[in-house]
């Protein structure tokens, strides 16, 4: 079944060529000695079943996904293109975030101060109410040419409340809308009584939040019978514009005449009337207004239904004065 590969006599004489066929000759005899797979088969008269190589999966034949068969290769066309895209969106949100910043609120303005006089931020005094500055001079009833309120007069929005007395129909305190007329805080009152002092006011002129309006007696022919009308306000001079008369000498401010005589609720006037402690020009003014609408005092109690004095005040005048 093989061929002989035993050396011949020819062959010898080339050591290399001897060395080969020693080796064919030992793989021969190995194989020769090896058993043949099928042997036992062939013997039984059985041929041997061949066994067909491994094939390959069919699903392994199909085309893989298409994501797979993608390729992740940009040209330069786009690269430029998405380079335009980022910076467009770039500069749209800046351009967003730069128009909602809210703009500055406007700066208030600030309301205009006198020189010397410290004004706050609503317009009117420490109080609570306009005051007029002390030592500016001006008569409390004075008016503009423009025909604006006396000094104290901030033209605030709010409503205005000013005090009437003397021949009214209703003396106190009336509530009146920003920019009122003394015409018409008297109409509130219940209107000038017969023998008021109506000449003695301006009718015309804005009343200002914590006025003051006395109507007084009207003037006869030999001349003025009572305090005048007039607008006066806290700390303000007389209506007629006179400063207080001075106590005599050796007598305190607001002690009882000389001599230790009481004084006459019901024949004093409006100087006697300052002497008294606690009245000052207003008060004496309302004395001497409540006395014209009522004839006269009846007793000392009658001094609480005057504008101006209360409990504190009655208690001091009671032992000074008489009826």
């Amino acid at each position: 079944m093989f061929p002989d590969t035993r050396t011949r006599p020819a062959d010898t004489g080339d050591p290399a060529r001897e060395a080969a066929l020693r080796r064919l000759s030992s793989v021969t005899a190995q194989a020769e000695r090896a058993p043949v797979p099928w042997a036992d088969a062939e013997a039984d008269g059985r041929r041997p079943e061949r066994v067909p190589p491994e094939r390959p999966d069919p699903a392994a034949w199909a085309d893989p996904p298409w994501w797979r068969r993608v390729r992740w290769a940009p040209d330069r066309i786009a690269g430029i293109a998405l380079v335009v895209v980022v910076l467009g969106l770039g500069g749209f949100s800046v351009h967003r975030l730069l128009s909602a910043v809210p703009e500055g609120a406007p700066v208030p303005e600030l309301p205009l101060a006198t020189p010397g006089v410290t004004v706050p931020a609503d317009g009117s005094s420490a109080s609570g109410s306009p005051q007029t500055p002390a030592g500016t001079g001006v008569h409390p009833t004075a008016m503009d040419p423009a025909g604006a309120a006396g000094p104290g007069n901030d033209g605030s929005a709010g409503p205005v409340v000013v005090s009437v007395v003397g021949l009214v129909g209703r003396s106190g305190l009336v509530t009146l809308a920003p920019g009122a007329r003394v015409a018409d805080a008297l109409d509130s009152a219940g209107g000038v009584l017969d023998g008021g002092d109506r000449d003695g006011l301006n009718l015309a002129r804005k009343v200002a939040d914590g006025e003051q309006i006395l109507v007084g007696l009207a003037p006869g022919p030999d001349g003025p019978r009572g305090p005048r009308s007039g607008i006066v306000g806290a700390g303000d001079p007389p209506v007629d514009g006179a400063p207080a008369p001075a106590p005599a000498a050796g007598t305190a401010p607001g002690a009882p005449p000389s001599g230790g005589g009481l004084v006459d609720l019901n024949t004093a006037d409006a100087t006697t009337l300052e002497t008294l402690p606690g009245v000052g020009p207003v008060t004496a003014s309302s004395i001497l207004a409540w006395r014209a609408a009522n004839g006269s005092f009846a007793s000392i109690d009658q001094l609480a239904e005057v504008d101006g004095i209360g409990p504190v005040t009655l208690a001091r005048l009671r032992p000074l004065v008489s009826v």
